[in-house]
């Protein structure tokens, strides 16, 4: 399976044991394997979507949780959610295994 998939699979939209399964039964790597995956995946959304300008400003931020409505118009919920809605409507024939 794709690294797509497990990210879907572990933001409730099919079966989240896909991922844990996946990657380890040892918890500690598991946790570390899904902050990765997750943190690339809402980077690169962000870059894609708002331009690597605005990532590099959100990058350089000193108080983050706050920067994310200054620097995107939007809170860290809402682009939480229009990331989740990218990658169920991501075209999978396009990923590289």
């Amino acid at each position: 399976m794709k690294k797509i998939k497990y990210i879907i699979a572990y933001i409730g939209n099919t079966q989240p044991e896909a991922y844990e399964i996946y990657y380890s039964k040892n918890m500690e790597n598991m946790e570390r394997a899904k902050f990765y995956c997750f943190s690339s995946s809402f980077t690169r959304y962000l870059i894609k979507t708002y331009g690597i300008n605005k990532f590099m400003e959100l990058y350089s931020a000193k108080l983050l949780p706050l920067e994310y409505q200054n620097i995107y118009g939007e809170d860290l919920e809402s682009l939480l959610l229009e990331w989740q809605v990218f990658l169920n409507q991501y075209d999978e024939s396009n990923v590289r295994n």
